[in-house]
């Protein structure tokens, strides 16, 4: 770049020095220095205030070097720790051995790093890894990088074959310890639990199954683990909680087999209660059941160990005996009560006549009426009498007065109350509305919901109720209608997938706009008036903008249901007036080509000519440039100022750079010279600035250049010579 021949008060130290300043802000990635050439003559301390020499060498160079920079990528453990928001390295401790390494890259480079295999470690992401831990691009002399990490967990069950080891390089859970077995066995026996065997005893058997959560790490049996997600977006588990030997081993019921009798509820296992066959034998030499004895349902709960711990059980190695259970059986006379639930035979049309199977049983049964063959014993004190409490209604009767109190005889017969659920009726309401307002536009593209309100909004609205049946324990159901001893009731059925509980719906009050059509409601399409207004104030519908105002269909039985629906809007727009009929063509007077041709613009012999520039044979009459009325852009057509100033066309800052610049990639410098100070790159310089702008991809090379010339142009530094000037 050439040294200044203006006059300034500055020196060139300042100015080159600004120089610098600029450049390293527009090219953040280089470090940017100023070295005087060992042949000028001027010094830092001169003033911009002389006349040079033409002759003279007053060359200054700018070395542009790319900075470098690091990236160091740490591996954090923050094993049970939990993040406030994200982790901080503070947060764990480094993983010795694993620190990856990007160095000695230039600003701007781009880098690409594969993540340590913390997987094959046992280590799990604690958060997703930062984008620059795998890519990116250097902008600072070193950045760290944290990619903080937690420490697999295993579950070890009685089915687990790779078991992690601890520091001994033994397996810290033996599978084979993880299975749990406990049975009771219950008797049959005649008149005492001494008595003989009347049939072979019942074994009921309970499983539980143990696991527990291993730190793949460590080698640890640990209380707990987290649920987290990897950089595939799988689910893995973490270890968490308190870790070692004291940690509990958690024991699950295994859900029985069929024969087994016994019970999975909750996540808690018991065993069955043995209460049947209530009779051994036929005939007058049938047995029947007297008494019970440790044949109850048996609650082991979700862990075996408290039942160990309390004496419910007893055993060793993981084989367990609850008490023996008995059954007590005597020949005698003896009946028992049951109350059946016929529901589903009643709504297939059956209401007496039912046969002892018919049915379920619902448990409120008198059992065991026995006594001395002849004898009545009276139980009718035990009846379940409140069964309606429960939504029950009596069908059928069979022993009538003698129910509960009937004589003894060895072949004395159970009895059976039939009874049915009945539904209760539910009603609820639901409403749904749409609101239709009527607005005006000026625009198609105008925003509908903030138009002018031409008349008030009108309401589309209908209201609903829906007739349902519930059970006594509140779930909805069928129901059939039938009459039992003169009495309608209507009975439960069922609902299955085929025949799903029905709700009816019927419309309450005014409706209007609103049809129904299988159970849906339907919405009419707003789309009149066709005309708001008279006259010149006179509003015409726009139906392409209407929003919202189509058919609506709402269904009560959808879980969709919303009562309030969107807002519709009738569109309307008024007849555009005043508009000239033939637009004005501004594209003669737009066209930057055919007004600032740089021929007739850059010739300083043609600049002084105002008849050259002020009558363009491409312009039509200038009346009509220099109206802006007529002109869409005037601004950029019709300122002649633009064209006939001469301190435009004679700026010598494009023009007299001979200062050189140096681009350099890495340690290596490029020598780039802008040339000397002559007529034709005034010329050129002026041409390029009445083009369009061009788009394109320019090296980085052309591109600082291109730069150091623009700045250099903004600060004023090259002049034209006094003899050019003259």
């Amino acid at each position: 770049m050439s040294d200044p021949s203006g006059k300034s008060s500055e020196t060139l130290e300042q100015k080159y020095q600004s120089i610098i300043k600029n450049l390293a802000t527009e090219f953040p990635n280089y470090d940017v220095v100023l070295n005087k050439a060992d042949d000028s003559k001027l010094m830092a301390t001169d003033k911009i205030n002389g006349n040079f020499s033409e002759t003279e060498p007053k060359l200054f160079t700018i070395y542009v070097t790319h900075k470098q920079g690091n990236v160091n990528i740490h591996y954090i453990d923050v094993n049970g720790k939990e993040a406030n928001g994200h982790f901080t390295p503070n947060d764990g401790t480094e993983i010795s051995g694993t620190q990856q390494n990007i160095t000695k890259k230039n600003y701007g480079d781009k880098y690409k790093n594969k993540l340590w295999d913390y997987a094959k470690d046992n280590y799990v992401l604690a958060e997703a890894a930062p984008d620059a831990a795998t890519s990116g691009v250097i902008s600072k002399p070193t950045e760290d990088v944290y990619v903080y990490l937690k420490h697999k967990a295993v579950e070890v069950t009685p089915k687990t074959t790779d078991v992690p080891k601890g520091k001994d390089g033994k397996p810290v859970v033996d599978p084979s310890t993880l299975t749990v077995t406990v049975t009771r066995d219950v008797y049959y026996k005649a008149n005492s639990k001494d008595g003989k065997d009347l049939q072979g005893k019942t074994t009921q058997t309970a499983k539980f199954t143990g696991k527990v959560w291993v730190d793949a790490v460590t080698g640890k049996k640990v209380a707990d683990h987290e649920t987290i997600t990897d950089k595939d977006g799988h689910q893995v588990e973490a270890a968490k909680g308190d870790e070692g030997d004291s940690v509990a081993i958690k024991w699950t019921p295994v859900a029985p087999a069929k024969d087994d009798q016994v019970t999975v509820n909750n996540g808690n296992i018991s065993l069955d209660k043995i209460d049947t066959p209530k009779t051994i034998g036929e005939g007058k030499e049938a047995w029947h059941l007297a008494s019970q004895k440790d044949n109850g349902e048996q609650a082991l709960d979700s862990d075996w160990q408290a039942a160990l711990k309390n004496g419910t059980i007893t055993g060793k190695d993981g084989q367990f005996k609850v008490k023996d259970g008995y059954l007590i059986y005597k020949q005698k006379g003896s009946y028992n009560i049951y109350y059946r639930d016929v529901t589903d035979l009643v709504a297939k049309g059956q209401i007496t006549d039912f046969k002892s199977t018919d049915g379920n049983d619902l448990g409120h049964g008198v059992t065991d009426i026995n006594g001395i063959v002849g004898e009545t014993p009276d139980r009718t004190a035990n009846l379940w009498k409140n069964y309606a409490d429960e939504g029950y209604v009596l069908v059928e009767n069979p022993a009538g007065d003698q129910l509960g109190k009937q004589k003894l005889t060895k072949d004395v017969q159970d009895q059976y109350v039939y009874l049915m659920r009945i539904a209760n009726k539910q009603t609820e309401t639901k409403q749904a509305e749409r609101t239709i307002h009527y607005v005006g536009v000026e625009k198609d593209n105008d925003d509908v919901t903030q138009g002018q309100v031409l008349q008030d909004p009108t309401t589309q609205k209908v209201i609903l109720t829906g007739t349902y049946y519930t059970d006594h324990d509140g779930k909805r159901v069928n129901v059939k209608t039938v009459t039992i001893n003169g009495q309608p009731y209507n009975v439960v059925v069922e609902p299955t997938t085929n025949n799903p509980a029905k709700e009816t719906w019927t419309i309450n009050g005014e409706h209007s706009g609103i049809t129904e059509d299988n159970g849906k409601y339907e919405f009419a399409k707003v789309d009149s008036p066709d005309t708001i207004g008279e006259g010149k104030e006179q509003w015409q519908h726009k139906a392409s903008l209407d929003q919202d105002t189509g058919i609506i269909v709402v269904d009560p039985s959808s879980a969709d249901w919303q009562d309030k629906l969107p807002d519709g809007y009738v569109v309307y727009m008024q007849q555009p007036s005043g508009q000239p009929t033939q637009p004005t063509q501004p594209t003669q007077v737009t066209q930057p080509t055919q007004v600032t041709q740089p021929t007739q613009v850059t010739q300083p012999t043609q600049v002084t000519q105002p008849t050259q520039v002020t009558q363009p044979t491409q312009v039509t009459q200038p009346t009509q440039v220099t109206q802006p009325t007529q002109v869409t852009q005037p601004t950029q057509a019709t300122q002649p100022t633009q064209v006939t100033q001469p301190t435009q066309v004679t700026q010598p800052t494009q023009v007299t750079q001979p200062t050189q610049v140096t681009q350099t990639t890495g340690d290596q410098p490029k020598v780039v010279n802008q040339g000397q100070a002559s007529g034709s790159p005034v010329m050129a310089n002026k041409q390029k600035s009445t083009q369009l702008p061009q788009t394109g991809n320019e090296n980085s090379h052309g591109a600082l250049a291109l730069g150091i010339m623009g700045l250099l142009s903004a600060f004023e530094l090259g002049k034209i010579s006094r003899k050019r000037r003259d």
